[in-house]
């Protein structure tokens, strides 16, 4: 149990100090940028994205995957079990590679286990491979946009952006409301 804790806590600490996110709700436009490894640990798993690949640990998906409990007590519990599920959720959706590739999903097939990916990106436990680059990116930037226009009303979104070129490759949607 402590494992699989320390697991859940490792994929989504981040590695760098950065901006605190803003609260759900608010009217927004924050940016910030996160300075990513230059390799991943062991064998990966490819999610293709919008002009880039995305690199992630097999092994620190399995051990999230590996979470089987069925109740929580805290908040941090809780948290465990949904990243649990959507590792399971992202390695269930894998396909067969070609020989001497990695496992590979499209962005578009990842539903849930997007803020999964997300949360690894924004946590700097993921390489990102720009489409036609030799080497992967040293940093992304993140930005959360969000409207609220009226009292019942509002919406955000998360994107991920490469900086050379400057393009976004991931996007999710942060709340609706």
């Amino acid at each position: 149990m402590t494992a699989m804790v320390l697991a859940v806590l490792l994929a989504l600490t981040p590695l760098h100090p950065r901006p605190a996110v803003p609260p759900v709700g608010a009217e927004v436009d924050q940016s910030f940028a996160i300075r990513l490894p230059a390799a991943i640990p062991g064998p990966a798993v490819r999610i293709k994205a919008g002009g880039a690949s995305i690199l992630l640990s097999r092994e620190l998906l399995e051990q999230l995957a590996a979470n089987n409990r069925t109740s929580w007590n805290t908040e941090e519990e809780r948290q465990e079990l949904i990243a649990a599920g959507r590792a399971r959720k992202l390695l269930a959706g894998l396909t067969p590679p070609p020989a001497g590739e990695p496992p590979e999903l499209k962005a578009e097939a990842l539903a849930d286990a997007a803020y999964l990916v997300a949360m690894m990106l924004e946590a700097g436990k993921a390489v990102v491979v720009p489409e036609g680059a030799a080497a992967p990116a040293e940093q992304i930037v993140v930005r959360y946009w969000a409207t609220h226009p009226g009292p019942l009303a509002g919406m955000g979104h998360i994107t991920f952006s490469l900086v050379a070129p400057p393009r976004v490759f991931f996007t999710l949607s942060w709340f609706v409301a």
